[in-house]
């Protein structure tokens, strides 16, 4: 059977990959993940200008299913980072994920992202951050994947946040759309809030015993696939060439599938390998592709397209 997809043309040996977000990633670990299996390797999320993220704890899990994390985009700088991957030889597809606080740090990080990357993926959804939730401002959305667009010469990919408003979603993959962009990723984490501890005096009202992040892990799940579906409904209504790459909540198999019958093409692990990191989160990858074989032989599937989508056609 086949597990291959592609990705604007981009064959990937199999839909999983890696989401830019909680895992810190850096070239040894990009290496490792394609060392066992997995189809395509994203990176973290770059700025022009080094950032140490945001300070305190930047991850929290509330419960077995429900983890919040504030990672306030942590990452060497562009240059140092696009450098560092050069010095590892990769066989699959490299994704770079470019953030910025401009149209021109956006556009210019791309462009250095191109000397590796096969694909951008322009992150508009980062909740961690001020002002990191640019997506919803439609008519910034589509300056920036535009200039993008017009700049290098990959596939560029749009990551979102989570739409509740489906009007919003598709005004949003309408622009993108007419940008010229190949894709979309759904989603990146909700914004969410926790308190931290309850014994603190409500009265004291202390800024530093609020946890502001962006929820991750199997309570975003349904939330996205939810996105992940009305969105493939409303790309083939209107027929628009549009790929979507399925991230949130995926820690088995059983989520990965789920993503491809609502259309995703090909989808992305964070939270499972960064709760699990010293428990073999190399091995992720290929558990997913196991289970993804199985269900396959169970129902005579030779390729992805043979369900993909299935559950709204």
């Amino acid at each position: 059977m086949d597990l291959s997809t592609k990705l604007a043309g981009i064959t990937l040996r199999n839909p999983t990959m890696n989401a830019s977000g909680v895992l810190i990633i850096f070239p040894p670990m990009m290496k490792a993940f394609e060392d066992h299996g997995i189809g395509a390797v994203v990176g973290k999320s770059v700025t022009k200008e080094p950032r140490e993220g945001n300070n305190g704890p930047t991850v929290i899990q509330r419960s077995e299913d429900v983890c919040m994390n504030r990672m306030g985009l942590p990452n060497p700088g562009v240059e140092e980072y696009i450098e560092e991957i050069k010095k590892y030889e990769f066989n699959i597809p490299v994704i770079i994920s470019v953030a910025g606080f401009s149209l021109e740090e956006y556009v210019s990080n791309a462009i250095k992202g191109v000397e590796v990357g096969k694909i951008i993926e322009v992150n508009l959804s980062c909740p961690n951050v001020e002002g990191g939730t640019i997506c919803f401002a439609i008519d910034q959305t589509y300056k920036i994947c535009r200039e993008i667009v017009d700049n290098v010469d990959v596939p560029v990919f749009s990551k979102l946040s989570p739409y509740t408003n489906l009007l919003g979603l598709n005004k949003t993959i309408d622009a993108v759309y007419k940008s010229g962009v190949d894709g979309i990723t759904l989603t990146n984490t909700a914004p969410s809030l926790s308190i931290i501890s309850l014994d603190i005096a409500v009265n004291e009202r202390r800024n530093n015993n609020l946890f502001k992040g962006g929820l991750s892990s199997k309570a975003l799940f349904p939330i996205s696939l939810r996105n992940v579906y009305e969105a493939s409904k409303y790309i083939e209504k209107e027929g628009l060439e549009l790929d979507l790459i399925g991230v949130g909540g995926i820690e088995t198999h059983e989520e990965m599938i789920s993503y491809i019958l609502c259309g995703a093409k090909a989808t992305q692990f964070g939270s499972a390998a960064a709760l699990h990191f010293n428990e073999n989160y190399k091995e992720i990858p290929r558990s997913l592709c196991n289970g993804l074989e199985d269900f396959m032989r169970d129902n005579n599937y030779k390729s992805l397209e043979d369900f993909r989508g299935e559950v709204y056609r």
